[in-house]
């Protein structure tokens, strides 16, 4: 009989026989029976070890002499393995790729398919011996290949021990894990393990269900998401090994939901079929139990399934039951067929078997393809010497520089004598940047653990892995002490509010989010220099062709009279001190510009720096010459949202030189004056604008919303989405705008020379783009640029003569009101208005996206409209995020209150887990989670009392964990133990004290509801200081902020009502409102039972 060697990945299926031992006294000496993994348990399925073995031990642990391929030689006799007498017992496995086994004559190409775990007897005493031994065994014949474990885990909290303790010896490739039970509440450090990446997919709106996966550092991935693989509770993450790309997925599916998820996943596998990866994998439990996936076959509703995975070539390689006697953890494969798969014992804790599958993908070649660290330049400016640097800055040659007349001259004066400085003082430094996350164990212990693998591994004791656990256990326990230690001294610094959000953000940023894969058109991208150049090529797409000639008249008179106004700004007087000032409220950072200096240089370098600066920004004015070192900026990929892979769904982010910001700063205030002291800027505008904010665009519009419902009229919202707004601003249509807002040379001059001949560099990391020249658009990311956009839309409000139009930025929605017997003609004047927008769009060669453009009607949710813009009809919408807030068709607020709470939850959940000083969770709690509850507090007051109360309920929760559970103190109790105020509490401060900046103009507001009872008596002398109150029909007005808050604000005392400034008046309000007694007055007798509840 010929003798075949072959590896030992590629053991062919044999047939064999198994002796009966039945019966057979245990000492008698028997013979070995079965190779490991070809051996057959009770059930007809092979197992790794003999059965006589196991029949004789309790545990693995107890195996002294365990069988290895090349110790094997057939009997030729019969189809029964002998040992052979030539290697000794002990012997170890050669390794994965040298180690090889004698065969008979049978086709070597067939690969091994291992069917169940092992039997019963494997585990014996030890809970984790069957499952040691099946990884035992994929580690020694897999090791240099891609093998996945794929576990259904049932908490994978609970099962950390364990499972660190595995990929300690292990070190398994890749782990799946479905049903990991995480939530948003369980920070990603919470489940990370040592030198393994991990990610994450968390179900939503439930408890249960979610995917995890992990991968060792060695391997290059990233996570892919894409808005056609949109299954629920998926995750896809890319694998790249020496020039072969692969696609693993992970998904859940819940039982008794397939026929809404059938389509979904069929979808989703005509969608990958179609990707260009040499290999795909999904894995995960799908609960298809009904299922006979030896044929395949099924029952008639899975026909279309099972026909879409021949047809698309799809197929499932796990055929052995996984739970009872059902196969529920699949494993499907597209372009690739597993070396093996495993069906293991049941992972501890779970009843679901572990499954693993080998694929025929090498790990050798990889580590020239692994995920390199980056280096990063940078400027260790925390121990630098800034009087050494103030010195040096004086002593420095500036005499041509106060000399000359040349500008570009002066700039390079200017930076070649202070990089000089900062060279001498503060060096530039290499950073080598690691992609994963840095690792908590020391290398002592890691040796440690190291040694105890290794001796595991020689002499399987199972005491060897409690020490492990051990081990683990005392590395946790020194961690926690570190961190300990490090919130005691952030608490006690005198600025440790901001050392305790350092700390924070420090926890909880643990992964790298760098962008390391995109997909363009079907094709990945995953080199740095490669995703530079493509999103360089996208940004710049995005910019109009520039204009060729100037209009004789200024378009603007089309829409509006010109000039707007008879007064004119032309020129900026820049000081010493209004730079110096400028300077001081810059934000300490070590980011730069092209030019490559940081903030700390202007902030720290000395008083020679505002000097030196106003030199240069007075000839830039007075030679309307915008530097042009400063237009080239580097741009920075922001994410909005959706998948992270598609360059669409990211916006560009200029970062300029400080020098730039500072200058532009001072220009932009002299604008603003200009513009409001000649009421240029629409009062319909809130962005950008000092006194105005996201809050006040919200009171206005929620006042017009509340009043029209009042008056039993039907309340019209329409939606519009610039596509692309900062980015399409026509630079000459703009610089004719301005000149007809009154703005003339110089500094009409040096707007020009800001606007033009710009260029721009993506970068990313180390890796940077070839410039790009910036045809169009305003700079985002730039001082000056939000101003130069809302003055170039200013004159949008001139399109609508029956809607009231509410902006912030380019965020337009305009509100109309009607009756229900008048919706013919209102919709006909509605759609006048929208023509005259499109016409507005296409004068200014700005276009809509028409896909989140849309309309909500408030009081007729079964009202149907035909209304079109450029052509395309507007989408119903059922709700909408507006501004931060979710607004809904009934105006209850309940999914803005869940989304508040949930995200507050999230983060309070982060603090309590990961910090362990009471004092630094409160300050955290008050400066980080608070904050989340209170953002546009007087909706609050429109909601119904169940979502005051859900609010309510975070701090509840946090009082009685911070306190503990054995406190038996009711809520107003544990907060004044706390010094807390309770929530209810704090809103009401929070709304009269914007109610009084509103009031005194403090904070700008479009309408007048909110005033002085005696008509021009709103000065601080008025001797009552009562506000006007407001009669209403419903309870939508009557809850409204503006009529509440007028009632509360008259039953104040007189001396509160007339104090001076917003602190004397926040001073006596807290101490008023601390006051129970005083509060019961506030508010009806309905709102004292809801306040009942709260101190619950």
């Amino acid at each position: 009989m010929v003798i075949t060697r072959i590896q030992s990945f590629f053991i062919p299926r044999v047939p064999v026989s198994v002796e009966k031992t039945a019966g057979r006294d245990v000492n008698t000496p028997k013979p070995l029976v079965l190779a490991p993994s070809l051996h057959e348990n009770r059930n007809g399925l092979v197992h790794p070890y003999p059965l006589d073995t196991l029949d004789t031990c309790t545990s693995i642990g107890q195996i002294k002499n365990p069988t290895h391929f090349c110790n094997l030689t057939k009997n030729k006799s019969s189809l029964v393995y002998s040992k052979s007498s030539t290697p000794t017992p002990n012997s170890p496995p050669k390794t994965a790729h040298n180690n090889s086994i004698d065969i008979g004559e049978h086709d070597a190409g067939t690969p091994l398919n291992i069917g169940s775990s092992c039997p019963a007897e494997l585990l014996g005493a030890e809970p984790y011996s069957g499952l040691t031994n099946e990884l035992k065994y994929f580690k020694c014949y897999f090791n240099s290949h891609l093998y996945v474990i794929l576990i259904n885990a049932r908490s994978v909290l609970n099962k950390l021990p364990m499972l660190r303790a595995l990929t300690v010896i292990y070190k398994p490739p890749v782990i799946v894990i479905t049903e990991s039970w995480c939530h948003s509440d369980i920070l990603d450090d919470e489940i990370s393990l040592d030198n393994y990446t991990h990610f994450r997919c968390d179900r939503e709106g439930g408890k249960g269900g979610g995917c995890l996966m992990y991968f060792l550092n060695e391997l290059t991935v990233s996570q892919l998401e894409s808005s056609t693989l949109n299954m629920p509770e998926t995750l896809w993450v890319n694998v790249h090994l020496n020039n072969v790309t692969a696609l693993i997925g992970c998904s859940y599916r819940a039982p008794g939901t397939f026929s809404n998820y059938e389509t979904q996943l069929i979808n989703t596998l005509e969608q990958l079929t179609d990707l260009q990866y040499d290999h795909k994998i999904l894995c995960g439990d799908f609960n298809l139990p009904e299922i006979n996936w030896d044929i395949p076959t099924g029952p008639t509703k899975f026909d279309k399934f099972l026909d879409t995975l021949d047809i698309l070539g799809w197929k499932q390689t796990v055929t052995t039951p996984t739970r009872g006697n059902n196969v529920l953890d699949l494993i499907f494969c597209h372009n690739i067929s597993p070396l093996s798969t495993l069906v293991g014992s049941e992972f501890p804790g779970s009843d679901h078997k572990t499954v693993m599958c080998a694929l025929p993908i090498p790990l050798s070649s990889n580590a020239s393809h692994t995920s390199t660290s980056q280096q990063v330049i940078y400027r260790n400016y925390s121990k630098a010497n800034w009087a050494l640097v103030e010195s040096m800055l004086r002593s420095s040659k500036w005499d041509e520089y106060f000399t000359t007349d040349d500008l570009s001259r002066a700039l390079t004066i200017f930076y070649h004598n202070s990089n000089i400085c900062l060279d001498a003082v503060i060096p530039l430094q290499t950073l080598k940047v690691s992609p994963h996350r840095k690792s908590f164990i020391k290398p002592k212990d890691r040796k440690k653990l190291k040694k105890l693998s290794t001796s595991y591994f020689k002499h399987h004791d199972f005491g060897t892995l409690g020490l492990i656990l051990k081990t683990l256990s005392s590395i946790t326990q020194a961690q926690d002490f570190r961190m300990r230690k490090e919130e005691r001294i952030a608490v006690a610094s005198p600025a440790r509010v901001y050392a305790l959000t350092e700390i924070l953000r420090k926890r909880m940023n643990r992964k790298n989010h760098s962008i390391s894969l995109l997909i363009d058109k079907g094709r990945l991208c995953t080199n740095s220099a490669d995703i530079c150049e493509l999103f360089n090529k996208t940004f710049a797409g995005n910019y109009l062709k520039p204009s060729v000639q100037l209009l004789d008249i200024h378009p603007i008179t089309k829409m509006a009279p010109t000039p707007l106004t008879p007064n004119q700004i032309s020129t900026v007087q820049f000081t010493y001190a209004d730079i110096n000032q400028t300077i001081r409220t810059l934000k300490s950072s070590k980011g730069f510009g092209t030019d490559g200096i940081s903030s700390y240089f202007y902030k720290y370098g000395g008083p020679d720096i505002p000097l030196l600066l106003l030199k240069i920004f007075t000839m830039s004015l007075e030679t309307q010459t915008y530097p042009d070192i400063w237009k080239t900026t580097f741009i920075m990929p922001k994410h909005k949202s959706g998948s992270k892979t598609e360059v669409s769904n990211y916006r560009p982010i200029n970062i300029t030189p400080i020098a730039s910001r500072i200058m532009e700063r001072l220009v932009k205030d002299n604008l603003i004056k200009h513009m409001l002291s000649c009421n240029i800027i629409s009062p319909n505008q809130h962005g950008f604008l000092k006194s105005r904010s996201c809050l006040t665009c919200h009171l206005d519009f929620f006042n017009f919303v509340t009043s029209s419902r009042d008056r039993r009229q039907l309340v019209l919202v329409i939606y519009f989405d610039i596509s692309k707004a900062f980015d399409r601003v026509d630079h000459l249509l703009l610089t004719n705008k301005l000149n007809s807002l009154g703005i003339r040379d110089p500094l009409l001059g040096w707007l020009k020379s800001f606007l033009n001949n710009r260029s721009q560099i993506v970068k990313l990391g180390s890796a940077t783009s070839k410039p790009s020249p910036i045809t169009s658009g305003v700079v985002q990311g730039s001082v000056i640029g939000p101003l130069l956009f809302t003055l170039y839309i200013n004159d949008i409000c001139a399109c609508f003569t029956h809607g009231k139009p509410f902006i912030f930025a380019d965020d337009l929605k305009v509100a109309y009101t009607f009756q229900r017997d008048d919706l013919g003609n209102f919709e006909n004047v509605v759609q006048k208005e929208l023509d005259k927008m499109a016409a507005w769009s296409s004068l200014w060669n700005l276009q809509f996206n028409l896909n989140k453009c849309g309309w909500i009607c408030f009081g007729a949710p079964s009202i149907d409209l035909k209304l079109t813009l450029q052509s395309a009809n507007l989408t119903r919408l059922r709700n909408v995020v507006d501004l931060g807030l979710r607004y809904s068709s009934d105006l209850t607020f309940s999914e803005q209150v869940a989304s508040q709470t949930r995200k507050s939850r999230m983060l309070l959940g982060c603090i309590l887990r990961n910090f362990h000083d009471n004092e630094a969770k409160l300050i955290l709690y008050k400066t980080c989670v608070r904050p989340l509850l209170e953002y546009c507090p007087f909706i609050i007051s429109s909601t119904r009392t169940r979502d005051k109360l859900r609010m309510e309920s975070i701090q509840r929760y946090f009082t009685s964990k911070l306190l503990g559970y054995d406190c038996k103190e009711d809520y107003i109790s544990r907060c004044m133990i706390l010094k807390l105020d309770p929530l209810w509490t704090r809103r009401l401060i929070i709304n009269l004290i914007f109610f009084f900046k509103v009031l005194h103009k403090i904070s700008f507001s479009g309408n007048r509801d909110i005033q002085f009872a005696q008509e021009g008596s709103y000065d601080l002398r008025n001797q009552t200081s009562t506000v006007t109150t407001h009669s209403f029909k419903s309870t939508l007005r009557e809850n409204f902020f503006t009529v509440m808050y007028s009632k509360i604000w008259n039953s104040l005392p007189l001396d509160i009502r007339t104090c001076s400034s917003v602190t004397s008046f926040k001073r006596s309000l807290y101490r008023l409102l601390h006051s129970t007694d005083y509060i019961n007055k506030l508010f009806t007798p309905r709102t004292n039972q809801a306040l009942i509840y709260y101190s619950t």
